[in-house]
């Protein structure tokens, strides 16, 4: 009897495929191809597929198969494993995408290999209880209102960052400072990631510019960190962990986000680039010290996804950004459960690129074949938790 083999679906939002070229229309192309080509060299089915590619009423699913080098829409079995890379913009649209994933679950069970992060505010509280990790954590509290921004002021003697709790690729985030004539200078990105700074004469204004961005959307407040390099650009430390095909968290790559130096944040989305660790950090560390802080970023990242998992439920992949002082203090800034892999292509870290392409493939098949060993009586088709 042939043994089965794991079947993973990749869910994205939204895709087609360009007749002229053959190429996947969709918001990362090049993952798609990357695990489609690697999943080719192993045993197991992979495929792309949209929420609306189910079809309840006969129980049938279309996925999008890369076959010989060409993308092919095409009914595909069910999956065992979901591999969620969805972006959405709107309630109404996660609302419809849960409906058909739910009637997908009805006609056969499957697992997710990573839970959704829950808000920044959320995460925070959940790391705080590991004394390892609170000392690493910035001052982070709700921002409901200018009332809560000018009651903080005594705790962010540098200025303020407020960010956006659901938020994602430095979005919505703003530096507010005030100015020596008792103004407001306000710097930062737009909800739709366009950089902006401007001048407020007093508390009045700024009430009136951003209370209404606080009442319609949750934030958050920290302190603003000085964490440039010595020229003002902005920078942070990314570390990727993933599970393996043994389920354990490995860190994948590690590499500095640099931004542009009129800009607040460093990510890649907003005009940053890539850079090797050692390369950006040798002018202003020993390589004892840079091998320090490589450690303790490789330390602090595996405690935080045990203690996300603690918390929130299963993790196949978690990204976490750093913020690193001019003493070699490490500042917690954010996690990610839905992490790009950009930074690693742009360093030319070749085996960081393809263990970021092989672990969630690896991870799917662990997944199936400890749920087939946990319970021998169930077939492939009729496979365990959603």
């Amino acid at each position: 009897m042939q043994k089965p083999i794991p079947v993973i679906g990749m869910l994205v939002k939204s895709a087609h495929i360009d007749s002229a070229s053959n190429s996947l229309i969709t918001a990362e192309p090049k993952l798609c191809a990357s695990l489609a080509a690697a999943a080719n060299h192993l045993p197991l089915t992979f495929y792309i597929f949209q929420a609306s590619d189910f079809h309840a009423q006969d129980g049938v699913l279309e996925g999008f198969c890369l076959l010989e080098g060409k993308w092919k829409k095409k009914l595909v079995p069910l999956p065992d494993a979901v591999y969620d890379r969805l972006f959405t913009s709107s309630s109404q649209e996660r609302f419809l995408i849960k409906a058909n994933l739910r009637k997908l679950s009805q006609v056969k069970r499957f697992v997710r290999l990573n839970a959704p992060l829950p808000a920044k505010l959320a995460v925070h509280h959940c790391l705080k209880q590991t004394p390892e990790l609170a000392a690493a954590l910035p001052l982070t509290v709700p921002c409901r209102s200018t009332a809560d921004l000018l009651r903080s002021l005594d705790h962010c003697p540098d200025g303020i960052i407020i960010k956006p709790s659901a938020g994602m690729q430095g979005k919505g985030v703003i530096q507010i400072i005030k100015t020596a004539s008792q103004g407001w200078r306000l710097t930062g990105r737009t909800l739709s990631n366009k950089p902006f700074s401007l001048i407020l004469k007093d508390d009045k204004a700024l009430g009136r510019k951003l209370d209404p961005l606080l009442h319609r959307r949750r934030f958050i407040l920290q302190p603003f960190l000085k964490l440039s390099d010595p020229q003002g650009y902005p920078f942070d430390i990314r570390s990727l962990v993933q599970k393996n095909g043994n389920g354990e968290w490995e860190i994948t790559g590690i590499a500095i986000r640099l931004g542009n130096k009129d800009n607040i944040t460093s990510n890649l989305h907003g005009g940053g680039t890539a850079v090797k660790l050692e390369n950006f950090l040798s002018s202003r560390f020993t390589a004892e010290q840079i091998e320090d802080i490589r450690q303790q970023v490789v330390s602090i990242s595996l405690r935080c996804a045990n203690a996300l998992e603690q918390y929130f439920g299963r993790f196949g992949e978690l990204a976490f950004d750093f913020g690193l002082t001019e003493e070699c203090k490490l500042w917690f800034l954010e996690a990610n459960s839905k992490p790009g892999r950009s930074c690693f292509h742009e360093i030319h870290d070749h085996n960081a690129q393809l263990r970021a392409v092989l672990h969630p493939l690896l991870y799917g098949n662990y997944l199936f074949r400890t749920a087939k060993q946990n319970n021998p009586l169930v077939k492939s088709n009729k496979h365990l938790i959603l």
